[in-house]
């Protein structure tokens, strides 16, 4: 849904044209959609691969608490480059 609104808003802001590949707003629209690719990448191995491993006490748990963190780091990064550096 997040990649989905991006490219509508390129498509509303750019007048349906495509924006050079060294626009400032492509690099940053770029920017953001690999971290938020990187997080969904992360969300599914929690989801899948590391969710039916948990038991207590478990190396997973541990895991699965650095992913939660690497995840949570990545959606500030998504934030931070929302803001307007100007």
């Amino acid at each position: 849904l997040i990649v989905l609104t991006g490219i509508v808003n390129v498509a509303l802001t750019s007048g349906f044209g495509a924006f050079a590949l060294t626009a400032p707003y492509r690099m940053l629209l770029d920017a953001k959609l690999v971290v938020v690719a990187a997080m969904v990448a992360l969300a599914l191995i929690n989801r899948y691969v590391l969710a039916p491993r948990l038991t207590p006490d478990s190396r997973t748990q541990r895991a699965l608490a650095r992913n939660c963190v690497a995840e949570l780091v990545l959606g500030a990064m998504v934030i931070a480059l929302l803001l307007d550096p100007s």
